[in-house]
């Protein structure tokens, strides 16, 4: 094994006792997965990375984006988000998409006439037409109570939505004043802090299930954050519920003992 392996090795191994912010230091090497989907057809493995782009079971960089220090891209409203589509037998990619801000959580429709994005910052759902008369173009789905994950469809075509928190009155006015948002951005406030003012104080998370014509069928929140207190994606088996969390969050703050 070569001594850069190694050294790699060691930098991006789990470290006991880790923060939730931990990884932001060393991401850009180690990177950060978000995705992984295998072809139906030929059983190959793709992962979508922030900062290596998109590779397949064989590690081959197919196609290559990079970001650096995602909490910035949230809070700054950043929009220069794209959506794009690989073609792995032409190896032509096409934008779909632009001007999105922080886009994530594709998910297609069950009859593949469409699929669903989530547009992180500004807590919405939009819908992209592949086939009959809208194909091409793109509308809002839904408008969310808080800031989106991943979305998954269900065997119904139900859309599962992972959501981090409730959107707050002090992330609401940063939406309103991108100004003022990026004014705070620049001062010396820690991302722990800047991450805690946008949840409402403490973790906590909701689930919400949308029809395919983007009506709400059901909402599970847990506004104390006394079970689930962090969810990144949500996937529908056998009539359970399999909730996945990007962050160990459970150091970063506790609920209060009333909230209200």
């Amino acid at each position: 094994m070569s001594s850069s392996l190694i050294k790699w090795s060691e930098l991006c191994s789990r470290v006991a006792n880790a923060s939730p912010f931990s990884y932001v230091k060393t991401e850009h090497i180690c990177g950060r997965p978000l995705g992984l989907r295998f072809d139906k057809k030929t059983g190959d493995l793709y992962i979508a990375d922030a900062y290596f782009g998109l590779l397949n079971s064989e590690i081959r960089i197919l196609l290559f984006h990079l970001y650096r220090d995602f909490i910035q891209l949230v809070f700054s409203g950043d929009d220069s988000g794209r959506v794009l589509k690989y073609n792995p037998a032409t190896k032509e990619t096409t934008v779909l998409e632009r001007n999105i801000q922080f886009p994530n959580g594709i998910s297609l429709s069950k009859d593949g006439s469409f699929f669903v994005f989530s547009e992180v910052v500004v807590g919405r759902l939009r819908r992209y037409w592949l086939k009959r008369d809208k194909a091409g173009t793109s509308e809002i789905f839904a408008i969310l109570p808080g800031y989106p994950d991943n979305v998954r469809v269900n065997e119904n075509g139900d859309f599962w939505v992972a959501l981090h928190c409730r959107r707050n009155m002090y992330a609401y006015l940063h939406g309103l004043y991108p100004k003022i948002r990026k004014a705070i951005l620049k001062l010396p406030i820690a991302a722990k802090i800047q991450y805690l003012l946008h949840i409402g104080g403490w973790p906590h998370a909701a689930i919400v299930k949308y029809s395919p014509e983007g009506k709400i069928v059901q909402i599970l929140e847990d506004n104390q954050g006394k079970v689930v207190r962090a969810v990144s994606e949500v996937e529908e088996k056998d009539g359970k519920l399999w909730i996945g969390k990007q962050l160990d969050i459970n150091q970063l703050s506790s609920p209060p003992t009333n909230p209200f």
